[in-house]
């Protein structure tokens, strides 16, 4: 009857439209398992349910906020350490408290699979973090081989964060906490963090696009709606 007709229909369309969504996959670098950011920090400008907070330096296929497997890895190198600011002080209040340090050699921050695992364009955010009390803040750069943003920790509490879109280090412009670049396109993008001030380092990154599931979800979701075509022509016989 036309009613079941109308039923699988929808089911049909809500299978095939879940196949691609506005979505972000976000990592928070941590000194231990389990380690999350303190009460009252700001954890991300994109809202997302699902932070990887992880000590390892490289992760494959990364899950999305909305649980979507994807082909996304990422690679960070370690050259200074992985460290925690503690307490609530003046000097820790870090947007995500751990990060990978960077002392004299600058880290690196590589993301791959961005391609097959966003449709069109994507934004990527890279959050700073700084530990020792510097004189002015903690300081570091952040480029993505195009840009260079400058990043600097708040000398004050502040939870909230910042964005910085200071080009010029030493220009006198108030820098923030992350950075973000936009319309970024291709299945690889790399970042370096150099310090300029102090220690500085990267806390955490989000990438945030139209997310699109790996090939094996795909599949599946191609044989339900598959499927469900299947016995909506039985209906109509």
């Amino acid at each position: 009857n036309k009613m079941k007709k109308r039923t699988i229909v929808a089911i049909i369309a809500l299978a095939l439209a879940g196949t691609v969504q506005a979505d972000s996959i976000s990592v928070s670098k941590t000194q231990w398992t389990g380690a999350v950011n303190l009460v009252g920090d700001g954890y991300g400008v994109e809202p997302a349910n699902n932070w990887y907070n992880t000590t390892s330096g490289t992760l494959l296929n990364l899950t999305s906020s909305a649980g979507v497997v994807t082909t996304m890895d990422f690679v960070l190198t370690n050259p200074g350490g992985v460290s925690t600011a503690t307490g609530g002080g003046v000097y820790d209040n870090t947007p995500m408290r751990s990060g990978n340090l960077v002392y004299a050699v600058d880290s690196t921050l590589t993301l791959s699979g961005l391609s097959t695992s966003f449709d069109g364009s994507y934004d990527i955010i890279v959050y700073g973090t700084g530990f020792n009390a510097a004189t002015g803040g903690n300081q570091g750069s952040f480029s993505d081989g195009t840009t260079t943003y400058y990043m600097q920790r708040p000398v004050t509490p502040n939870a909230t964060l910042t964005q910085s879109t200071d080009i010029n280090s030493s220009d006198g412009v108030d820098e923030g906490q992350y950075v973000r670049f936009n319309g970024l396109t291709g299945d690889t993008q790399t970042f370096t963090v150099s310090t300029v001030n102090g220690n500085t380092g990267i806390g955490g990154f989000q990438v945030v696009g139209t997310v699109i599931p790996e090939p094996a979800t795909l599949g599946l979701l191609a044989s339900i709606g598959g499927g469900l075509i299947w016995v909506r022509r039985k209906f109509t016989i």
